[in-house]
């Protein structure tokens, strides 16, 4: 048994065979989907600066008041609890502005927060996300909805749903919360301590309290949409059309509002009652002002993510084993250079293949041929190396037959 001092600290996962094949394969199939859509793929630091997150996310956010993972020694670094900031600052910083004033990029990563680990809910987790910065266009909300639902429906075709809201404007935020304060007044104090404290400082905040009584209060309140102005309004009108159009399906939630301050307009949460308490599988929304905020050009944006290990709980198809293209083995040790001779030429070709390096009985090694699901299993005897040939096996059919070296990559391609 493991010292306990070395064990996996809870909320951080291992994740080995063959649950590390198995996530390579959602990934792929993702990047699939956001290049079908226009999207490229960018790599961000795991490591940054404090201050972006602070600032951009909101100091009344879960996140930054509880969950950040701030470096010990360094006053300004953490690890990265998201990416949207990361990349609206890398989208100024690096001055892609002047050359891509419409960027529409995805990445693939790990995030950290110092939550309680729950199901689904770890404290290193990976995010599959994208973001379309230059439009505000109500088409492009309704593309990154859709493009959502797209990634979603590669885990489960359905068992989720698609709960949708509008924020409206900054000005249109600060008549809500305005009016929530109104509404909430009588309610103190059934509030918990951090949503009465949110209260007088970011009621928005209050909405999204995970909190059984919070979440009552908040429900009675018959929250509407009169706080939007004509341009927001017509805007998420707009937006529904277009889903309509598509057929997309969703449900209009006027307390939806996302866990950071930088959205505007257009939020909207994936969720799916197969997860428990903590349902929501994808979310995102418009941030039409974070780029501004971030001294950069007026541009609009929206942009979504994808909680990866979350979404793995919900898969409901079979998933493609790892397959060899072909196993060697040896009749004796003495074949064992051979055998890496062979290999080199197979790989040299692009075919996959590994050897038993252990020296064991032929038939204990094709037994272990079999835990890669190898198509051929390559047998180097001495008799048919003396004429320059291997014995090369079809595993689906166990046919076999003598093919010279020279032809083995031929051999086991035409098949």
């Amino acid at each position: 048994m493991v010292n306990n001092k070395y064990l996996l600290p809870k909320g951080v996962k291992s994740y080995l065979l063959p649950q590390g094949e198995e996530i390579r394969f959602f990934e792929q199939q993702a990047r699939q989907v956001f290049h079908y859509y226009g999207y490229q793929e960018v790599v961000l630091p795991h490591i940054d600066s404090l201050s972006l997150f602070r600032r951009n996310i909101g100091e009344g956010t879960d996140i930054v008041e509880r969950q950040i993972m701030k470096l010990e020694g360094k006053d300004n670094i953490c690890l990265r609890p998201e990416a949207t900031a990361q990349i609206a600052r890398s989208y100024i910083e690096e001055g892609l502005y002047k050359s891509y004033p419409i960027f529409k990029a995805f990445y693939i990563g790990a995030m950290f927060r110092g939550e309680k680990p729950q199901r689904g809910r770890l404290r290193e987790f990976r995010h599959v996300g994208a973001e379309f910065i230059g439009s505000d266009s109500p088409y492009a909300d309704a593309e990154m909805i859709k493009l959502a639902e797209e990634i979603i429906s590669l885990f489960a075709p359905s068992n989720f749903k698609l709960e949708i809201n509008s924020l409206g404007c900054e000005n249109d935020k600060v008549k809500l919360a305005s009016m929530l304060k109104d509404k909430l007044k009588p309610y103190l104090s059934k509030l918990c301590p951090n949503c009465q404290r949110r209260y007088k400082s970011n009621p928005l905040r209050i909405l999204d309290c995970k909190n059984s009584s919070c979440r009552g209060v908040v429900q009675a309140l018959n929250i509407a949409d009169s706080y939007l102005c004509s341009d927001c309004r017509q805007h998420f009108r707009s937006v529904l059309s277009i889903l309509d159009e598509w057929k997309v399906k969703y449900h209009i939630t006027h307390t939806l509002v996302r866990g950071l301050d930088y959205y505007t307009r257009t939020v909207f949460e994936f969720t799916s009652p197969l997860l428990g308490a903590q349902s929501a599988l994808a979310a995102g929304g418009r941030y039409d002002n974070l780029i501004s905020n971030l001294a950069g050009p007026a541009y609009p944006a929206v942009g979504f993510a994808l909680g990866l290990e979350r979404a793995m709980l919900l898969r409901n198809q079979p998933i493609p084993v790892f397959r060899l293209k072909a196993f060697i083995v040896c009749v004796n040790e003495s074949l064992k250079l051979e055998a890496l001779r062979v290999a080199g030429i197979l790989r040299k070709a692009g075919l996959s293949c590994d050897i038993d390096f252990r020296s064991r009985s032929l038939k204990a090694q094709l037994k272990y041929s079999q835990k890669f699901h190898a198509e051929f299993v390559v047998i180097i005897g001495e008799d048919e190396l003396k004429r320059g040939e291997v014995v090369l096996r079809h595993m689906p059919t166990s046919q076999q037959k003598n093919v010279k070296l020279e032809d083995i990559v031929t051999e086991i391609r035409g098949n």
